[in-house]
């Protein structure tokens, strides 16, 4: 009898370390980014590196992942269309976590408020410009002149993940440079610079 229990016993342990042992590790993240940036790029994805199915992120910038096997860290790849917005490797350690792990879209941004800062001294000022279609130039003749007319620079921007650095940059500039130079020219700017309706 103590035999058979001895027995059942190791043998419930056993399964019990196997199936805890063959559980798959849970990915869990929040993606930072704007309202603004969601609402021109709303289907984010993301995966893991090599394989086929991604997650949606939600307009919260969370999701969650359960790999195929478990990894000392995953490889996570965001993606919006074509593009690729942004690599992070996920520590296994943080698949602990009861909470969201929380990832920046951008790892550093090319233009933000203290750049535009610093190009409106330096007489460099410039203004990016969103198109869903890149490749087409949409800065008319107006435009050509406007820009002359008040000195700045429309920049087409190329990096979909540097959309909050960018709207980051117009906005500071939208709010400093009418001190400077009246408010006359926000009637005149391209309508597809990057700024909050």
């Amino acid at each position: 009898m103590k035999i058979k229990l001895l027995i059942t016993f190791l043998l419930f342990a056993f399964l019990k370390v196997e199936n805890t042992q063959s559980q798959n590790d849970t990915i869990r993240g929040k993606l930072f980014f704007s309202n603004s940036f969601y609402y021109k790029f709303s289907l984010i994805l993301v995966k893991e590196k090599n394989t086929k199915i991604p997650v949606v992120v939600n307009k919260n910038g969370e999701f969650e992942l359960i790999p195929n096997e478990n990894k000392k860290h995953y490889d996570l790849v965001f993606t919006y269309k074509n593009d690729t917005l942004r690599r992070f490797k996920f520590k296994k350690e943080w698949t602990k976590r009861k909470r969201h792990k929380s990832i920046a879209l951008t790892e550093k941004c090319i233009a933000n408020g203290k750049t535009a800062i610093t190009d409106l001294k330096n007489d460099n000022v410039k203004f990016f410009v969103f198109s869903q279609n890149l490749n087409k130039n949409e800065i008319n003749e107006e435009d050509k002149k406007v820009e002359k007319q008040y000195n700045f620079e429309y920049i087409y921007f190329e990096k979909i993940e540097q959309y909050d650095c960018y709207l980051e940059y117009n906005m500071r500039m939208l709010k400093i440079l009418p001190l400077k130079i009246g408010n006359e020219f926000f009637n005149k700017l391209n309508k597809k610079v990057i700024r909050i309706n």
